[in-house]
């Protein structure tokens, strides 16, 4: 009886396996991001390695690129590095992932980390290129002249160390000032720097900055800058009512332009008040078991410090731009007009670009994809005069 027992439990054991797996069999579908349509090949699968479920949320994302790829042409292998991690390649013969190859990365780093330098960017730690296989080590990849296989012994890899949070203070500008002052890495988004969170937290910039919803900038910041206190030990993500409040005002606005809701931001996936689970709500830390309360550690309502008064522009360059008024902190978080004067640049090419110095060229992908005819215009005299310096 023992026997048939284990036997029965083998062979459940058995079909469960089966059957998880089979739920994961990636699917080959048609390339439908902009950016990647005639790459060189014309089929993809999702979930992609930054774990984006469908090719509209990889888009979202991967079009904070656009000015990199399409106006600067900083590299000729950007694109397809970039294109093999957001529409990595999909191909009946071929069952493992196709990440890029190293040399790929290594050419495409070249040519553009100096220009994400310039802007005070660093090169994103995700896609470090030591990350990537390279040729000779066993694993498909994809290289300049497609995938690339050499038939050599496989390396084992290295296991990884134990990742510890530790709490540092928010650099990331546009969260700032949020309502606490520390956040730890890796985040939610598997970011493992602020500065890798900053390069794409800011494509929600101008939703941010349009107000299509006041909850907005609390429920991205939880999730790309998430509240770190020594006192709370577990991940704080944001409440779903936080999250639904901020889905209701801005979604319809994302659909008009042919964007979907992030499937990962899908509210379904945060707790809910009352479920025993700590979250950032709109008063901060939420835990209860019946009704919503505030948790020691609350998100600061505006103070009368925090409250902005116009002056007159007092920047040299600044005057005579066809405005008089000012307000300070701005977004850079200068807290004086002397702050903000003596960090803008001093060429004569920046003098005639205040707005280009505002706007990073990140931005400007995101306003393209809110204002296009304007935005395109402004991304063209932008690349016409950093070209010229």
């Amino acid at each position: 009886m023992a026997v048939t027992r284990d036997i029965v439990f083998t062979v459940l054991l058995f079909l469960a396996a089966f059957y998880c797996a089979s739920c994961q069999v990636k699917k080959c579908e048609k390339i439908k991001v902009p950016l990647c349509e005639s790459i060189g090949y014309n089929f993809t699968s999702m979930p992609n390695m930054f774990n984006h479920t469908t090719q509209e949320e990889a888009a979202l994302e991967i079009n904070q690129f656009w000015p990199l790829v399409v106006k600067l042409k900083c590299s000729p292998d950007l694109l397809l590095f970039l294109c093999s991690m957001y529409s990595p390649v999909c191909h009946p013969n071929v069952k493992g992932e196709v990440p890029p190859c190293r040399s790929l990365c290594k050419r495409a780093r070249k040519g553009c980390a100096p220009l994400l330098r310039q802007y005070g960017f660093a090169w994103p730690e995700r896609m470090r290129c030591r990350k990537f296989p390279k040729h000779g080590d066993g694993r498909l990849c994809m290289g300049r002249n497609g995938i690339a296989s050499n038939q050599i012994t496989t390396t084992t890899a290295r296991p990884t160390e134990s990742i510890v949070k530790k709490c540092e203070k928010i650099k990331i500008p546009m969260c700032k000032g949020i309502g606490y002052n520390f956040t730890s890495m890796p985040n939610m988004f598997k970011h493992d720097t602020q500065e890798e969170a900053a390069l794409e937290v800011h494509q929600f910039w101008p939703l941010v900055q349009i107000k299509c919803s006041p909850d907005l900038l609390l429920f991205i910041c939880s999730m790309y800058s998430p509240l770190c206190h020594p006192h709370v030990k577990d991940e704080v993500p944001p409440c779903r009512s936080l999250c639904n409040r901020a889905r209701k005002g801005c979604a319809p606005l994302m659909r008009q332009y042919g964007f979907l809701w992030p499937e990962r931001m899908k509210c379904e996936n945060f707790p809910e008040h009352g479920d025993g689970r700590l979250c950032m709500g709109r008063n901060g830390i939420a835990s209860n078991e019946t009704t919503t309360t505030a948790a020691t550690t609350t998100t600061a309502r505006p103070t009368k410090s925090n409250v902005k008064k116009c002056e007159k522009i007092k920047i040299p360059m600044s005057k005579g731009i066809a405005y008089n008024f000012t307000c300070i902190p701005n977004m850079f978080n200068h807290i004086t007009q002397g702050s903000g004067s003596r960090e803008l640049p001093k060429s004569s090419v920046a003098n005639n670009l205040l707005s280009g110095y505002l706007l990073n060229l990140y931005q400007l992908s995101l306003v393209f994809f809110l204002v296009a005819n304007i935005a395109q215009e402004l991304v063209y005299d932008c690349t016409q005069l950093i070209r010229a310096s």
